[in-house]
């Protein structure tokens, strides 16, 4: 299609793994776990966007930053990090080892490190939820989260973003007020998390303190896979539960590791893109 103005180009396959650890440093080695990939559908449009988040509320020095995609199929679009689609490609050729080696599992957590956006966001066209897939520790859980509509504001300002003429719409979404440029040269109505329902693809968006920023990077129709994680150890709970929870491994991350010093007992910081409460 002629709106294609310019492209990125990855190879990726599908797959799941989360690790905990920095590195591996003996001749250990590992049983791979029993994980599958269920297929979806077939993505038309791959669309990227860099990923700008801020670790702790409004602290830019702990700014950290990452490479999502978008992949748009007929029925099906998934939303998540890149380094984990690579992440899950190497995992699944690892499935075929009867033994993964330390060294294998080194590169794992290299790719690892570089996941920035930890969710997998699958959104069935006609479903009336997103499902939402996200680990804690070694844990792995899936969550709906209820499609609602998104209200937008459409506003008489305009600028350019790599070549193509945005528009900006503004919505209070989540806890957070937004402000978003999408443009009506590529008819998608889509975006990336979970925002959409504009006349147009949105190219960027962003929070009005800015813990969160996603920017067009680039798009391609290179066809590959949507996928859903399935494992043994998924647990499927509700989102509130799951809030639950991730605030406690925030609170107390050394409640859900074994072997803990009393000087590591610290806390993480906690910023989600939602807010739920103050």
């Amino acid at each position: 299609m002629n709106f294609l103005k310019s492209t990125v180009i990855w190879s990726i396959t599908l797959s799941s793994f989360y690790c905990n650890s920095q590195t591996i440093e003996t001749n250990i080695s590992f049983t791979p776990s029993k994980v599958s990939a269920k297929y979806l559908d077939q993505s038309k449009f791959n669309v990227y966007y860099d990923y700008q988040y801020l670790r702790v509320p409004e602290k830019k020095t702990t700014q950290q930053i990452a490479l999502t995609v978008l992949q748009i199929g007929n029925s099906y679009s998934k939303f998540s990090d890149v380094h984990k689609l690579q992440l899950d490609s190497l995992f699944i050729a690892y499935l075929e080892k009867d033994k993964i080696q330390a060294k294998e599992i080194n590169v794992s957590l290299s790719i690892q490190a570089k996941v920035g956006f930890e969710i997998d966001i699958i959104n069935q066209f006609q479903d009336s939820v997103f499902v939402f897939e996200q680990s804690i520790s070694s844990d792995n859980y899936e969550f709906n989260v209820g499609k609602t509509k998104q209200h937008w504001k459409l506003k008489e300002e305009f600028k350019e973003i790599l070549g193509y003429k945005v528009q900006c719409a503004t919505i209070y979404f989540g806890g957070r007020n937004w402000t978003a440029w999408f443009t009506n040269e590529i008819p998608l109505a889509y975006g990336p998390y979970v925002f959409g329902g504009l006349p147009g693809l949105i190219l960027e968006v962003y929070d009005s303190k800015e813990n969160f920023k996603f920017t067009f990077s680039g798009i391609n129709q290179k066809p590959t896979s949507i996928y859903l994680y399935v494992t043994e150890k998924k647990t499927s709970i509700t989102r509130p539960e799951f809030i639950k929870i991730e605030k406690k491994y925030h609170d107390k991350p050394y409640l859900f590791y074994q072997d803990i010093d009393q000087a590591d007992k610290k806390s993480l910081p906690y910023n989600p893109i939602e807010i739920f409460d103050k």
